[in-house]
């Protein structure tokens, strides 16, 4: 009677995975990938960006910066968006970071407030006031370690994923 038991909770088991995998799955089709050339430097250099947003009033930003080399540098060439890092984590994932409440701007990695500061008022331009969080992953953690103590009371949160060694010893209580 054990045995049976077991049968038939795999069979309730692979029953419910053939559900979940052919439950539909949340659109992601609403968010859009845009070109956004309007941030500028102090000098007036643009600072481009890529952003991923439905037509909507977001409540919080995600500023995505990808690891490795950090290198987005987003272009439009023969019509069509082109970036470096496509496969990163979070480069690749930026349209999970993008619904009703979120919005997800796409950078090249950066540890300068006069660059992430642009970026951030020319989307607030646009949405309104933004609770922003600032997401670094490998070697971008770099940037949001020289960031956070900048930009402390600026923005809700810096996130760090994969993180590089040198984050064990980082002391945000000095802020």
């Amino acid at each position: 009677m054990k045995k049976s038991n077991r049968t038939v909770s795999k069979i309730a088991g692979l029953i419910g995975l053939l559900c979940l995998l052919h439950y539909p799955m949340p659109a992601f089709a609403s968010c859009s990938d845009t070109l956004v050339n309007t941030a500028q430097y102090a000098n007036g250099e643009p600072i481009p960006y890529l952003l991923t947003a439905q037509n909507n009033h977001p409540k919080y930003l995600v500023v995505l910066m990808p690891g490795g080399l950090g290198h987005l540098a987003p272009e439009m060439r023969d019509g069509k968006l082109q970036f470096k890092g496509a496969t990163n984590f979070l480069i690749r994932s930026r349209n999970l970071f993008c619904d009703d409440e979120f919005v997800a701007v796409s950078i090249d990695s950066t540890g300068s407030p006069e660059r992430m500061l642009p970026i951030v008022r020319d989307v607030e331009k646009k949405f309104g006031k933004l609770k922003i969080y600032v997401v670094g992953t490998s070697k971008s953690t770099y940037s949001t370690m020289q960031l956070s103590e900048a930009l402390d009371s600026q923005v809700a949160g810096f996130i760090h994923t994969s993180s590089m060694n040198s984050i064990a010893s980082f002391d945000t209580k000095n802020f």
